[in-house]
């Protein structure tokens, strides 16, 4: 079922650049192989808890979010990282969590806000 709440990306030597613009977003599913994907959430809104299913390897990840957003990292994996780069964001809104789940693999997961 498709829907503007959802977003799912799969990428195999190639790049995605996304803007989810759903006043509900819920989440969905990023699969990305030697590849990159930008997803840009500023212009999106959840009201419950959205999940992120990520499956990456040899690959990029860049999600731009709301700085109030909070980030439930439960990525596992081989040589992976997971960066959250909204250093000086205090105030982190408990009603708006973006869990990411799922592996990494010689990947990485950037986390960024504007």
């Amino acid at each position: 079922l498709f829907s503007d709440d959802f977003i799912d990306i799969n990428c195999v030597m190639s790049g995605v650049q996304q803007t989810v613009i759903s006043k509900t977003f819920k989440g969905g599913r990023i699969s990305c192989v030697l590849g990159g994907t930008e997803i840009d959430l500023t212009k999106a809104d959840i009201q419950e808890p959205a999940v992120l299913q990520i499956h990456e390897i040899l690959g990029g990840i860049t999600l731009i979010i709301p700085p109030g957003w909070a980030v439930r990292n439960n990525i596992h994996g081989v040589l992976h990282g997971v960066e959250d780069e909204r250093r000086g964001i205090v105030q982190e809104d408990t009603s708006k969590v973006l869990v990411l789940q799922g592996s990494a693999i010689l990947a990485g997961i950037e986390i960024k806000s504007y």
